[in-house]
């Protein structure tokens, strides 16, 4: 220290991190801002944990909703490399969970495995263990701890690869969910820079006059790929069935 000043080295996870924005940056993406009534599936989360003991998170629902939204638009599962559209027949979803690696509080992807066949509590016990596991480098979830081996200088031009790699793509998947407003007791909106196909990133609650719940949520689509009216009906769908308590138990 001198003269009040630290200087600190800038850690692999946060190089990682402005590696990865640096490869989103030049995506073409469009953003829908909704506040869907969570108010039914907040009111079965609870039932349900009188009943198990078990708390279900909103992340686990909300992804639970999300993947099954993406099953009815398989058109979705899909992104561009160069001149081709490489779609995939099955859902993976990229959930971002922050745990702790080395003693640092790290954002990783969680890739959620055939999304679309998972139920709620398959999804909130698979955030909860890895948000739980003590990790000792990146990309353990995913098997390719490796990427710590990458030269910092060659860190930008790594992650622009891997974002047009298809096997990366089938490791991770091509829509994403992270959850940003759960760590703040504030409503509000988030804009991702994402280089998924498909982001959904929660926001916080806000409560109304009249006692109900409003989730605020955005949706962010690859226009390069996704055009104005089916991310429309996808959101108006997905939005449906965040407003249905009945989700909750599945």
């Amino acid at each position: 220290m001198k003269n009040g000043i630290v200087k600190e080295p800038v850690s692999f996870h946060r190089r990682m991190v402005a590696a990865s924005l640096e490869a989103s940056r030049k995506k073409h993406i469009i953003h829908a801002m909704l506040e869907p009534d969570i108010t039914g599936i907040r009111e079965a989360v609870s039932r349900y944990q009188s009943h198990s003991g078990e708390k279900i998170s909103i992340t686990a629902a909300a992804a639970y909703c999300f993947a099954q939204t993406l099953k009815e638009f398989p058109e979705f599962i899909c992104f561009r490399k160069g001149r081709n559209i490489i779609r995939f027949s099955s859902i993976t979803i990229g959930v971002m969970v922050e745990r702790s690696i080395n003693g640092e509080r790290v954002p990783e992807p969680l890739p959620l495995k055939n999304a679309q066949s998972l139920c709620i509590m398959d999804i909130h016990k698979a955030l909860r263990q890895a948000q739980n596991t003590p990790g000792h480098s990146l990309g353990e979830f995913s098997g390719v701890s490796w990427i710590n081996l990458i030269p910092g200088f060659l860190l930008c031009a790594a992650v622009k690869h891997f974002a047009k790699n298809i096997g990366m793509a089938e490791k991770y998947g091509v829509c994403a969910v992270t959850a940003v407003g759960m760590f703040s007791k504030t409503a509000g909106w988030f804009l991702p820079i994402t280089n998924a196909t498909v982001t959904m990133t929660i926001g916080g609650i806000r409560k109304t006059t009249d006692g109900r719940e409003k989730l605020c949520l955005t949706l962010s689509f690859d226009h390069d790929i996704i055009d104005g009216a089916p991310a429309a009906r996808f959101v108006r769908r997905l939005t449906e069935l965040l407003e249905s308590e009945h989700q909750i138990g599945k």
